[in-house]
């Protein structure tokens, strides 16, 4: 994750609504937004009504989904189907000599 993407997540873990172009200063702040819903996130974006001064159409965010986090299945450790099922249970594993 790029420093501006952690930026973001950092100023939306809040889960409240906030206008990008005057909180972040931030160039491309829009592709930011997209590469972090390639990652899993999900944001709301209507039209910013935190501010007054907007000439154009700025949208406000809003976190609404963070990406699963998967885990890793460990490895099981199988016999071949050679070795019958008895003398997998009564083979010990090591033998201690006295």
């Amino acid at each position: 994750m790029t420093p501006q993407q952690s930026k973001i997540i950092e100023m939306l873990s809040d889960g409240r609504y906030h206008c990008p172009t005057k909180e972040l200063y931030m160039k491309d702040d829009r592709t930011r937004f997209s590469e972090l819903r390639d990652m899993g996130y999900g944001f709301d974006s209507p039209r910013c009504t935190l501010c007054i001064d907007h000439s154009s159409r700025v949208l406000m965010r809003k976190m609404i989904k963070k990406p699963e986090v998967k885990q890793e299945a460990k490895p099981r450790i199988t016999l071949p189907p050679a070795f019958p099922q008895k003398v997998r249970q009564e083979t010990p594993m090591f033998v201690l000599k006295t």
